[in-house]
């Protein structure tokens, strides 16, 4: 009848955003983690140097999988990099151009 409802849905879409952001930094962990072990199988090969420093960057937190282990430790030591803005700042101080 001509009234607009008052009832915001913005807390909800809000709650909903912060829960997809957090799922997709735990997918880009998981990524980046299972990047770094495919490159324990390729180390002849030439890396980029921004692929470098990220892939260090991983090592210094997580070895290498070389017997079977409880993951969600390593993923937990990425997500981490992922959040803080480390794995960015590495990259982007080797890679200036990505600036």
């Amino acid at each position: 009848a001509n009234q607009e409802d008052h009832v915001s849905m913005g807390t909800i879409a809000a709650r909903k955003a912060r829960e997809i952001l957090k799922n997709v930094q735990r997918v880009l962990a998981i990524e980046l983690l299972a990047s770094a072990q495919a490159l324990e199988f390729r180390k002849e090969g030439k890396k980029g140097v921004g692929v470098s420093k990220a892939y260090n960057l991983v090592r210094e937190v997580v070895p290498p999988l070389v017997e079977d282990r409880i993951m969600y430790k390593d993923i937990n030591k990425c997500i981490d990099l992922v959040t803080s803005g480390k794995l960015v700042e590495t990259v982007e101080a080797a890679v200036p151009q990505l600036k």
